[in-house]
């Protein structure tokens, strides 16, 4: 079988057969406008392992920049929708595929890395000096209670954008103007984001979520880290269990936790994995793939 696997980065002309393999054995139908979003244009990328002609393997990898305080003209690269066909599991074929990637990335002088949220059957243990393992990731739940005020929703739009250019982003990658539009205002996507402003001490945080009929998931945040959990609290005025990610060390006891999320970057270089080191980073709901309603961006 060795000899007979190829390798190779999805274009234009295969994507009709990507999209097959995908929603073959995707429980949520992935569209073709929502596949070249998100994996071919800016810069984006996905492959593919095939034995003969079949498509047995698919990763993808979303392109950031990372802060422009941190680096100028830096990405990192995200990686997303990996799956591998059932009959050709355990055979170190997705090792195989995330490695072939990896090099193509790494070509470009200005990808620093790569990010990963790996469950228990992808994860990968490279032999990599330069890892970064991230603490704040747990998926955690604040229930919903029943004698606080309800607020009004304040739907997410174009707007609000200039306000949240005026707070602090406390991610390593670059929440701006192009990467909120592209995210959360795009043509095609059918979902509703909403906005919540909090105000705290002469200063605001500001979050972004979705819900449903149980639950609401901070997908960004924006402002002090140290403000974080009152905004979390704040948002029980909508009576809906709270999800988002948190490290956990000193609020174990007020919250559930649902689920741990592996979060590893892998840094091609050691003098900038020493200065993302240095940084607080704070991830959200919205760094994953995991919490994107695939059926409604068509």
């Amino acid at each position: 079988m060795k000899s007979n696997l190829k390798f190779k980065r999805v274009n234009k002309n295969n994507l009709k057969n990507v999209l097959n393999f995908l929603n073959k054995f995707n429980k949520k139908k992935i569209s073709i406008n929502f596949y070249v979003q998100r994996y071919i244009l800016n810069f984006s990328q996905s492959y593919i392992c095939k034995i003969d002609d079949k498509i047995i393997g698919h990763v993808g990898f979303v392109r950031y920049t990372v802060k422009k305080n941190l680096f100028n003209k830096k990405y990192i690269f995200f990686r997303h929708s990996s799956l591998i066909d059932k009959q050709f599991r355990n055979l170190k074929i997705y090792k195989k595929l995330c490695n072939f990637a990896f090099t193509k990335i790494k070509k470009n002088k200005n990808n620093i890395g790569i990010m990963i949220w790996p469950n228990h059957t992808n994860y990968l243990r490279f032999n990599s000096k330069y890892q970064i393992i991230f603490k704040n990731n747990f998926l955690t739940c604040l229930n919903k209670k029943k004698n606080i005020v309800k607020k009004k929703l304040n739907i997410f739009k174009l707007k609000h954008i200039k306000k949240i250019k005026k707070i602090s982003n406390i991610s390593f990658i670059e929440k701006d103007e192009k990467y909120l539009k592209r995210k959360y205002f795009y043509s095609h996507d059918k979902n509703k984001y909403f906005i919540n402003i909090l105000f705290k001490n002469n200063s605001e945080s500001i979050s972004i979520f979705d819900l449903d009929n149980i639950n609401l998931r901070i997908l960004e945040y924006f402002g002090k880290e140290s403000h974080y959990i009152d905004h979390i609290n704040d948002l029980l005025c909508y009576r809906k269990k709270i999800l988002f990610f948190h490290k956990l060390t000193k609020y174990r006891n007020q919250f559930e936790i649902q689920k741990k999320f592996q979060t590893i970057a892998y840094i091609f270089q050691p003098k900038i994995k020493k200065i993302l080191l240095q940084q607080k980073a704070l991830l959200v709901l919205g760094d994953t793939d995991s919490f994107i309603n695939y059926e409604k961006i068509k």
